[in-house]
């Protein structure tokens, strides 16, 4: 059975979301990776799992998961918009003691690609092999979700921030997202793999979103025949 798939896997937790992704593209938000040196990261990105349909059952879990609704997109897709595996560590190892040590060292974001340290540049794409989501006390393997990260371009507006001391964690996300919103990653609809909906009732709604979107009835058909509820997932793979 192969561990990875020809599809990258972006969930959220409701269908307004999904419907959004349809409509205006992916948004990178920030999000939240904690506990590196005892500082948390706020990164503007969209994460990805590369996982086969048959195993992303724990990864859509409602309560422990990341959400029942998806989109799936081809890697050549990925590739061509730099949509990147990220790369795993573990405390104590080597490159997780050299990140730790640049962390506690840095102080101010490059808002320039070209200028910027390799090291900043690995914050960007570096992953726990384990930790614990938002203030979850579920730990949780990391290195399972095979993740692949989009990082919009870095701007003054557009940069990693380090987070000390008490902080609004939705209140972080939500102001800093508003930044992003020009950076969203758009979708012809041959980029699009697979649709995926909670409820079976939620395909029909799905079908109407598309024919909004999209007039080629040849497209709309395609498109049709790529939207698949979490009860086929689980029923059929």
């Amino acid at each position: 059975m192969a561990i990875s798939s020809n599809t990258l896997f972006h969930f959220t937790k409701e269908f307004k979301y999904l419907k959004q992704i349809i409509e205006e593209g992916l948004w990178p938000r920030y999000c939240i990776e904690k506990k590196w040196n005892g500082k948390d990261l706020a990164i503007p990105m969209l994460c990805f799992c590369d996982i086969p349909l048959s195993q992303v059952k724990d990864h859509i879990d409602e309560e422990k998961g990341y959400g029942c609704y998806g989109i799936g997109i081809s890697k050549s897709f990925a590739r061509d918009n730099k949509i990147t595996p990220v790369t795993y560590l573990y405390q104590g190892s080597v490159m997780g003691n050299k990140i730790e040590y640049y962390i506690s060292n840095y102080t101010t974001p490059s808002d320039n690609l070209k200028k910027m340290d390799f090291e900043e540049l690995m914050l960007y794409y570096v992953k726990k092999v384990s930790g614990y989501n938002k203030d979850s006390e579920l730990k949780r393997k990391f290195y399972n979700e095979r993740e692949w990260r989009y990082v919009p371009q870095i701007s003054k507006d557009i940069h990693l921030e380090i987070l000390t001391g008490d902080y609004d964690e939705e209140s972080i996300k939500n102001e800093n997202s508003q930044r992003t919103a020009k950076s969203k990653v758009k979708l012809k609809p041959e980029d699009i793999s697979y649709i995926i909906v909670k409820e079976e009732s939620e395909v029909k709604m799905m079908v109407e979103v598309l024919k909004k979107k999209y007039h080629n009835n040849r497209l709309l058909e395609q498109l049709y025949s790529r939207i698949i509820s979490v009860k086929q997932i689980i029923e059929d793979f």
